[in-house]
């Protein structure tokens, strides 16, 4: 019995191959070099069964019947080298092909370089850094064309009656995340080559979780939630209670005076919070080089910090930033009420 092996071609589609198959001319391209190089075609069957041993071969030594354009077109150099004309016409043809993608490329790169990028509301084309994003989100986009699309989807796609969103992220990421932030504040964390100790406050608990978010959201394209942030904030606005009860207690401060300034001090210091999020996720350009979407939602605690949370949160976002007279509100976290 014969094997059959499968040969995967650049635009994705399987190509089914065995000693039979009839197709060789096809594949490697030689019907105008055999008219140049008067070869017959008991010279084309000869190159056919070279291949055929070739990919057995290969099959051997790797183990699997399955293998990509590069190791399948190595077997057909091997099986053409006594043909240097044909061999000549299937690497022209090979090179064509990556001049091609290149020369997209180059065109890209070019585009956005000197012209700006306005496909994507959330980058700033004119910041280098986000430049250098777009220049890798074309190359990305470029390749997953050539190499995982086929030439129907490739034609669909350029004529406008298929839109694949994100392209230039899908090879190698998520899309979208449902962050758990409260799992990676509790008891600590290690990011980068540095241990986080859990938050002592509630104002530490603010900075942490932006600067969680901001490499989180790296890491991912599309939308990045952190869910009941009133919950998870409840457990570090208790601590900075306590701080500041034992604090005013200790100046003196009467249990019931001391507790409404304690109040009061929480309130502010969530004002701060929520101000300073939005402030970092409007201001800061993510690592993937845009301002990330990042949502929070909030209402469903029903514990006194909870509730604290997201009054501060909603007043934050009526009150805006900006100067006395220009406030406005801003576009992120966007928030979602419950």
């Amino acid at each position: 019995m014969e094997d059959k092996f499968i040969l995967l071609r650049r635009d994705g589609k399987e190509l089914e191959y065995d000693s039979s198959s009839v197709w060789i001319k096809e594949l490697i391209k030689i019907d105008a070099a055999m008219a140049l190089a008067h070869i017959d075609e008991e010279a084309v069957e000869k190159i056919n069964n070279d291949f055929y041993k070739e990919l057995r071969l290969l099959s051997k030594k790797l183990g699997r019947q399955r293998f990509e354009s590069r190791e399948w077109h190595n077997c057909i150099k091997i099986a053409l080298s006594e043909y240097p004309e044909i061999a000549d016409v299937f690497l022209f043809a090979t090179k064509e092909i990556n001049a091609s993608i290149y020369e997209q490329i180059c065109t890209q790169m070019s585009k956005i370089t000197y012209d700006g990028d306005r496909s994507n509301g959330s980058m700033d084309s004119s910041l280098v850094s986000s430049k250098r994003a777009l220049i890798v989100d074309a190359v990305e986009k470029i390749t997953y064309s050539n190499y995982h699309l086929t030439k129907e989807q490739r034609d669909a796609l350029k004529d406008g009656y298929i839109y694949i969103h994100d392209m230039g992220f899908r090879r190698d990421t998520i899309n979208c995340c449902l962050f758990d932030m409260a799992k990676v504040l509790d008891g600590g964390f290690e990011m980068g080559e540095m241990w986080y100790d859990e938050p002592a406050t509630l104002q530490e608990a603010f900075d942490v979780i932006a600067s969680v978010s901001m490499n989180a959201v790296a890491q991912i394209y599309g939308g990045f939630t952190v869910a009941q942030i009133d919950e998870i904030l409840s457990k570090y606005a208790k601590k900075s209670y306590e701080h500041y009860i034992k604090e005013l207690i200790e100046l003196g401060i009467d249990s019931e005076r001391a507790d409404s300034i304690a109040n009061n001090k929480l309130e502010k210091e969530f004002e701060k919070g929520f101000f300073s999020l939005e402030a970092k996720f409007n201001s800061l350009i993510s690592p993937r080089g845009d301002y990330p979407f990042i949502t929070i939602s909030f209402g469903i605690g029903r514990d006194k910090y909870s509730q604290m949370a997201t009054m501060a949160a909603l007043k934050v976002r009526k009150e805006g930033h900006g100067k006395e007279g220009f406030k406005k509100s801003v576009l992120f976290p966007k928030l979602v009420f419950f």
